[in-house]
């Protein structure tokens, strides 16, 4: 293409437009003609690009390096650019700020169609940035295509680490799985991840687990479970990083302890606290309880009643391995509790086996507390061993013991019995021989199972006495021995005793020559003196003895104690008396049938016993031997009866059974003629019943008409049943079986009582009182023996007879 060029004086341009041509290299040649036509073509210009394309391809080269992406410290920006016809000349960067201010500008080294800058992010303040890349060929043209928008450069690490679980600290302790959180923030990028990392606290820093945490919002969250990792002490390490890596690790948490077994050893540390045990007032409870890893942190002592309600809860208060809680019963109502322990060591493990069930808690005293001896009173008298018997009652915890305290007038304490117990009755045996004579107080406290003390029982000013009355003589200076008496006498008798006083005083009389007791006066007093009015004409003429019996107010001598054999190695030493009766040794006011025990010790502590039954009825004033006995006994004292269908009616018939204590066999017995009112015997029914079984004794009761026997082994008893003068039974202990049972034998017999002649017995003339029938080892009627004197008599009268005729007959004379 030509092209004329315009003229400016010795100037001449022309305008080319390139983009008329197509892009390339072209030569240009000036041709300068003047007027006279001479041609000058002497100036050339060869290879002329003709480029009217801007650079293409101008590319990212790091693919990381995007809009919206975020960088710290120095990071190199990398892009290409090709341009097919004059080639890229230059290539520049502009750092600016979103909002549009210019920053910085980078001329781009090359390598190839690559060119890069190198950008130190730390000399821009942080924040959001765009990079615009301008692209020239070395025709000028220009790319400006290359937008990078919104680069965030931060060189800040995460900031606000922080712990949100203020339950997950340092020396903490931690058991099963866990959440643990904290929160981080960053206010450039924004936070990438947080890395939670587990290592032993033993310095080698190995680690044990890591865990990538869950986001929400600025918070981030990890679950561990420590039932991963062996119990021991851990420390946790934070990782907080953000978008550009900025790491933040100064969140630590340290010796923190993984613990997943239990707390063991719990046990009870008071040996007095069990279950079923009773409890009032204030007691501490007391248990001990271990936990190796991480420690015992709390103990909850729970208490619920019998319903399994619970009626409080306790923090126990910690003393080492030792927890207690004080327990006030009173706060609760009486009655039976549950308690259980929950042990918590310091990482949550529980341990709830620890259980004391069906304790009471009872802040009641014993009720009822009363004497069950009507005969042992406040002022009375006693001597000998008496049983002393009261009841107690305690509806919640029960009875526990009852302690009976004897002390003097003073106040001193001179004994103190455990009572033994009998469902609700206590009682103790009390010798008053182990004390001094005199006057002495009972006090009874009786304790529940709770140590809850009743001591409002008491018994004052009751007299021991066991020194029979002394001084006991007659006042009549003429009643002596072998004196000779007539018509009415009036005996006189003075008495002392110096402890209890005279109670009762006795003249019995008795024949000389026979030892058979023919009557019995009860003194009436006046002052210290006793007396008595006889009237001889009531006794046969002949020989007697008069004896007095003075029994103090503590005993009653209608059975003396003493030993009819000698003791020839130590002789004896001391004699002891009791009763069964209410009334014990006291004169008599219950009628009955009892018991009379007589103990005798020899010097060498050696003891015999024998025992005798005796029945008391309201009649006259004599003391005599007696038969059986009336009365009825009560069904109800036994529990169990065996009917025997055998009758008792031949001699050698008889029947042998085992029984114990409260149990009684009922047996058919045919009597004599005189029982049936002749034409042969009746039968009639009987009952033998063990009452009491000893060591090496049994005591028996022989009903219809109660009689009482104590029997040793090898031991046997002939009994008339009706009063007929003739033996009906006989009873035999074979042995003692075990300590309770009796091995008895009942044999039918008929055996005549041995026959007695007695003078006649006068009536005394006495205010009537309380009659005391003994039954001796044989039971026998004593008789009248008036026939034999009429008999002795009427031979002594004949005889003189025979005398007289014999000295008056004449005289025959031999021649």
């Amino acid at each position: 293409m030509y092209y004329t060029a315009a003229r400016s004086g010795d100037y001449f341009n022309s305008t080319v437009n390139t983009s008329l041509f197509a892009d390339g290299v072209y030569n240009l040649t000036i041709y300068a003609n003047d007027s006279a036509g001479n041609l000058n073509a002497t100036i050339s210009w060869y290879n002329i690009t003709f480029d009217n394309t801007k650079p293409n391809n101008v590319s990212n080269a790091n693919a990381s390096q995007i809009d919206n992406s975020n960088y710290t410290g120095i990071f190199i920006f990398n892009v290409s650019a090709v341009d097919a016809t004059a080639l890229v000349a230059t290539v520049i960067f502009n750092v600016t700020y979103v909002n549009g201010t210019q920053n910085a500008s980078y001329t781009a080294q090359r390598s190839g169609d690559y060119f890069n800058i190198t950008i130190n992010t730390s000399q821009f303040p942080e924040g959001r940035f765009n990079i615009s890349v301008i692209v020239n060929d070395s025709a000028n043209n220009l790319n400006n295509t290359l937008y990078i928008g919104n680069l965030t450069f931060d060189n800040i690490v995460p900031n606000n680490l922080s712990n949100a679980n203020t339950s997950i600290l340092s020396g903490g302790n931690y058991s099963g799985s866990f959440v643990f959180n904290v929160s981080a923030l960053d206010a450039t990028v924004g936070m990438q991840t947080v890395i939670f990392n587990v290592t032993y606290v033993n310095g080698t820093q190995a680690q044990n687990g890591s865990a990538t945490t869950t986001r929400s919002g600025d918070y981030f969250t990890a679950t561990i479970n420590t039932s991963l990792f062996l119990e021991g002490r851990y420390n946790i390490s934070i990782i907080a990083n953000d978008s550009l890596n900025n790491l933040n690790t100064t969140l630590l948490i340290l010796n923190l302890t993984f613990d997943n077994t239990v707390p063991n050893n719990v046990s009870n540390a008071n040996a007095s606290h069990v279950a079923t045990g009773n409890y009032s007032g204030t007691f501490v409870f007391n248990v001990s309880a271990l936990d190796t890893i991480a420690g015992v942190n709390t103990v909850i002592v729970n208490i619920t009643n019998s319903t399994s309600s619970q009626n409080a809860s306790y923090t126990a208060a910690r003393s080492g391995d030792y927890f207690n809680v004080t327990i006030v019963t009173t706060q609760f109502p009486d009655g039976r509790y549950n308690i259980s322990v929950l042990a918590n060591d310091s990482a949550g493990n529980l341990n709830n086996t620890f259980y004391l069930g069906n304790i009471t808690f009872d802040n009641t005293k014993p009720n009822n507390v009363s004497n069950a001896n009507t005969s042992i009173i406040s002022t009375g008298n006693y001597s000998g061993t008496f049983v002393f018997n009261v009841s107690a009652l305690d509806a919640t915890a029960g009875m526990g013991n009852v302690i009976v305290n004897l002390t003097n007038s003073s106040g001193g304490q001179n004994a103190s019995y455990t009572a033994a117990r009998s469902g609700d009755y206590f009682n103790a045996t009390i010798n008053t021989s182990n004390f001094p004579d005199g006057r002495y107080n009972i006090s009874v406290l009786a304790n529940d199972s709770a140590g809850n003390l009743n001591n409002t029982f008491y018994l004052g000013n009751i007299t021991f006495d066991n020194t029979r009355p002394n001084e006991v003589n007659f006042t009549n200076s003429s009643f002596i021995s072998f004196a000779n008496f007539s018509g009415v006498i009036f005996i006189n008798v003075s008495a002392l005793d110096a402890t209890a006083g005279i109670n009762t005083v006795y003249v019995n009389i008795t024949n000389a020559t026979a030892v058979v007791q023919n009557a019995t006066y009860t003194a009436s007093k006046v002052g210290n003196i006793f007396n008595v009015t006889v009237n001889t004409s009531h006794f046969v003429d002949g020989r007697y003895n008069i004896t007095v019996w003075c029994s103090d107010a503590t005993t009653s001598d209608a059975f003396p104690c003493s030993c009819t054999r000698e003791d020839n190695v130590s002789g004896i030493q001391s004699t002891s008396e009791s009763s069964d009766s209410p009334d014990n040794l006291a004169r008599p006011s219950t009628t009955g049938s009892f018991i009379y025990t007589c103990t005798v010790t020899n010097h060498a502590g050696i003891s015999t016993t024998r025992t005798a039954g005796y029945r008391i009825t309201q009649g006259g004033s004599s003391v005599g031997g007696g038969g059986g006995g009336g009365g009825t006994s009560s069904t109800s004292d036994y529990k169990r009866t065996i009917t025997v269908s055998e009758k008792l009616n031949k001699e050698g018939i008889s029947v042998n059974k085992q029984l114990a204590e409260k149990e009684r066999i009922k047996i058919e017995v045919v009597e004599s003629s005189s029982v049936s009112g002749g034409g042969g015997g009746g039968t009639s029914t009987h009952y033998v019943g063990i009452k009491d079984i000893k060591n090496n004794s049994v005591v028996i009761e022989i009903t219809s008409n109660p009689i009482i026997v104590e029997l040793f082994v090898g031991e046997e008893k002939k009994v008339d049943l009706n009063n007929d003068d003739i033996y009906d039974i006989k009873v035999k202990l074979n042995s003692i079986i075990n300590n309770n049972k009796a091995d008895l034998k009942v044999e039918y017999i008929r055996e005549a009582l041995p026959q007695e002649v007695t003078p006649p017995v006068e009536e005394s003339i006495e205010e009537e009182e309380p009659v005391v029938e003994q039954e001796e080892e044989e039971i026998s009627v004593k008789k009248s023996y008036g026939w034999l004197w009429t008999l002795l008599a009427v031979i002594i009268i004949i005889i003189i007879i025979i005398v007289l005729i014999m000295t008056r007959a004449p005289k025959k004379r031999f021649y």
